[in-house]
C-alpha cells in the first residue's frame, strides 16, 4: 500500500484534521479509502478519513473544539443513499424501535434519518461514528435517570466502556434487523437498467482477464443491482455459482470458469459492497440453491457435482480446502464458532479440523459449523433468512459472520476438497486487486448442459 499520509499505522491526514493522532488499520481503513478515493487532501479527505477524524475529535470531549473541527468535515461524510427509500425504514428506525422506552431528541431523530439514508452498508462503514455520536447523550441520560449506576461506574472509570459496549451491541442488532428485511423490500423497489457495452473479445477467459467491459451505469450505488419483474421467475437451472472476484487471479479464474453451472461474477467489490449486490441478486432470482466461491479457489467439476448432489438432501453444504499452504488446518470446524462480541474473530475462535484428520476419515460426509466459501451452497430460503454479512470491526470475514448467523451444523464430504491459492497463513495476498482499478460490475454466464458450454457474459436477463 502506498499513501503519502500513512506513517507507522497513523493517518497523518486524519491526524491533521482531528489535531490528535489517528491510528488506522491499513488492511481495512486504508484499503477502502484508496479504493473509493483516487486522491485525498486536507480539502478533500474523503469519507473514510473524515469519519476517522470525527471519531477522534469526539473522543477528546472538548465540545467547543469539536464544533469547530467537525463542522467542515461533515460535508465529506455525506453518503448518497443507495436507493430512494422512505425515511421511516432502515437501520436508524430499527435502532429507535430497540430504544422505544428511552425519550428521544432531535439529535437522535437526525441520526436515525442519516442511518436510514446510509443504509446497511453505509452504517457499517460509519459504525464508530454512530457509536460516538450517541455516546454523549447516553452518558447524560444515565447520569439523569440512573445516578447510582453513573456514580458506581464513574468511580471505577468503566462508564464509557460499558456504554460503548451497549451502544455498539444495539447498533449492530439494528443493522442486522434492517439487513434481514432487505430481501422483501428489494422486490418492491423501483427497477432500473444498466448501460451495457459489448465485450471486445468473445473468448471468455481473455475477456474476463482484461477486467471486462460490462459495467453498471450507477457504479457508485451498490443497490443499483435490480432486475425486471420477470427476474423473479425460477430459472431453468436449479443451481447458480456466485463467484466473489475482487482480485485478478488468473489460475483461479480459469478453474472456476470451467465449472458446468450458471455463474455470476461479482467483480471489483469490497465485502460490504457485496452485502448489497449479492443479497439483492438472491432476493430477485429463484434458483433453488446458491453456491459461493472465493476468488482464490480452484476446483474440479467432480467436486461441484458432489456438492450439487448433497444439496438434494441437505440445505447447507460446503466443500473444504487447506486454509494456507503452510497450515495443517482445513477451513471446516468440528464445533460451533466462538463469536466474540467486542472484537473481530481470531484463530482461537475456530475449532478447525486438521487436513490429516479429514484424510484419515472413511469416505463420506462429516459435519462442520463453518463454511469458507469453498463451493458453499445454501438453499434460497436459508439465504433469505441469513443473508451474506460482514464483521462490524473488520469490514470483512463474511464467511465467519454468515456461518455464525446460521449457527447450525452443515455438511461437507471428504471428497469435496478444493485447492486454495494462498501460500502463507499470516501474509494476505493483496496483489492484483481490481478494487479501485475497475468499477464494481456483475457478470452473468448461463450454462447449457446440452452443449456443455456457457453463454457469453451478460447482465442478468432470465
Amino acid at each position: 500500500m502506498k499513501c503519502e499520509y500513512f506513517d507507522n499505522n497513523v493517518c497523518r491526514l486524519a491526524t491533521q484534521l482531528a489535531q490528535s493522532p489517528v491510528t488506522v488499520d491499513p488492511s481495512s481503513h486504508c484499503h477502502v479509502c484508496q479504493a473509493r478515493h483516487a486522491a485525498v487532501s486536507p480539502d478533500r479527505p474523503g469519507t473514510v478519513c473524515a469519519s476517522l477524524a470525527i471519531v477522534q475529535i469526539r473522543k477528546q470531549h472538548d465540545k467547543t473544539k469539536a464544533e469547530r473541527l467537525i463542522a467542515p468535515l461533515r460535508q465529506h461524510c455525506t453518503v448518497t443513499p443507495h436507493v430512494s427509500r422512505p425515511s421511516q425504514t432502515g437501520p436508524g428506525t430499527e435502532l429507535q424501535k430497540l430504544w422505544s422506552d428511552v425519550p428521544g431528541c432531535q439529535q437522535c431523530n437526525d441520526l436515525a434519518e442519516k442511518m436510514n439514508a446510509w443504509g446497511v452498508a453505509g452504517c457499517r462503514e460509519h459504525f464508530e461514528e454512530i457509536v460516538e455520536d450517541i455516546l454523549p447523550r447516553a452518558r447524560k441520560w444515565l447520569e439523569a435517570e440512573k445516578p447510582w449506576i453513573h456514580n458506581i461506574l464513574g468511580k471505577v472509570k468503566l462508564e464509557d466502556k460499558a456504554l460503548r459496549f451497549r451502544i455498539a451491541r444495539d447498533v449492530t442488532k439494528a443493522i442486522e434487523i434492517a439487513e434481514s428485511r432487505q430481501p422483501a423490500e428489494a422486490l418492491a423497489e423501483p427497477q432500473s437498467r444498466r448501460e451495457i457495452r459489448e465485450p471486445d473479445d468473445g473468448e471468455w477467459n481473455a475477456w474476463l482477464r482484461s477486467g471486462g467491459t460490462l459495467t453498471l451505469s450507477e457504479s457508485q450505488c451498490p443497490r443499483a443491482i435490480s432486475h425486471p419483474p420477470q427476474a423473479t421467475r425460477r430459472p431453468p437451472s436449479a443451481n447458480v455459482l456466485l463467484i466473489l472476484s475482487p482480485r485478478q487471479l488468473d489460475p483461479c479464474i480459469d478453474s472456476l470458469a470451467r465449472l458446468p453451472v450458471d455463474q455470476v461474477w461479482f467483480r471489483a467489490m469490497t465485502e460490504p459492497e457485496l452485502s448489497d449486490y449479492l443479497n439483492r441478486f438472491v432476493a430477485t432470482t429463484h434458483y433453488e440453491n446458491y453456491l459461493l466461491a472465493a476468488d482464490d479457489l480452484e476446483s474440479e467439476p467432480e467436486v461441484l457435482a458432489l456438492i450439487e448432489k448433497l444439496l438434494e438432501e441437505h440445505e447447507a453444504v460446503t466443500g473444504w480446502c487447506r486454509i494456507a499452504h503452510d497450515s495443517p488446518y482445513a477451513n471446516v470446524t468440528r464445533a460451533p464458532l466462538n463469536v466474540p462480541r467486542n472484537r473481530m474473530p481470531k484463530m482461537q475462535d475456530y475449532s478447525f479440523y486438521k487436513v490429516s484428520e479429514i484424510e484419515r476419515k472413511p469416505e463420506g460426509t462429516f459435519p462442520t459449523w463453518f463454511a469458507g466459501w469453498t463451493l458453499t451452497g445454501f438453499r434460497r430460503e436459508l439465504w433469505l433468512q441469513h443473508p451474506f454479512r460482514v464483521n462490524r470491526f473488520s469490514g470483512g470475514q463474511s464467511d465467519f459472520e454468515t456461518s455464525a448467523a446460521l449457527n447450525r451444523k452443515m455438511i461437507s464430504h471428504t471428497a469435496a476438497r478444493c485447492e486454495h491459492d494462498k501460500a502463507q497463513l499470516n501474509r494476505p495476498q493483496k496483489q492484483n486487486w481490481l478494487i479501485g482499478e475497475s468499477e464494481p460490475h456483475l457478470l452473468y454466464r448461463r450454462y447449457d448442459p446440452e452443449t456443455d458450454t456457457h453463454d457469453q457474459p451478460a447482465p442478468y436477463v432470465p
